[in-house]
């Protein structure tokens, strides 16, 4: 996929951030990632947009992606390349809208962005459901359903 060009309203999505994303951050980390998935355990989001430079840099390194733990928020961008991306068993995703940098939700409009980094089927299933929930909730997706969304891992 091409670098994704996100609007500069989309400037968050929630105000946690993992450990392992700091980690995963490192240039040792990326080198690694090289060779094998960088595997998504236990991920509660952050920055979209900073999520969004840290993927597409991996991705130009030709990084991919194995989910096998909670992916919640931020960290579900990561499926704007399905094609480098898989699910095991293990894994949760958690979806919700946007919320800006004053922690206020984003317009409608600003999360159809959201949504439109999303693989179809993703985004189908959740406009299905009513589409994201609010900041302040989450649609979980997990188990056979997810699988069934985003290439499970082999």
């Amino acid at each position: 996929m091409n670098k994704l060009i996100v609007p500069a309203v989309i400037v968050a999505i929630c105000a946690a951030s993992s450990d392992a994303w700091s980690q995963a951050a490192s240039p040792e980390a990326t080198e690694s990632a090289r060779r094998e998935p960088f595997v998504i355990t236990g991920d509660n989001g952050g920055s979209v947009r900073r999520y969004l430079e840290k993927y597409e840099a991996w991705v130009a390194a030709g990084a991919t992606f194995r989910i096998d733990g909670r992916c919640r928020s931020a960290c579900t961008v990561v499926l704007a390349w399905p094609d480098r991306v898989c699910v095991t068993e293990r894994a949760e995703l958690g979806f919700h809208e946007g919320r800006d940098k004053n922690r206020q939700r984003l317009q409608k409009e600003e999360n159809d962005l959201l949504m439109s980094l999303y693989p179809a089927p993703v985004r189908d299933y959740i406009l299905a459901r009513g589409g994201l929930p609010p900041p302040w909730g989450t649609m979980w997706v997990s188990g056979p359903v997810l699988r069934g969304l985003v290439k499970p891992c082999e």
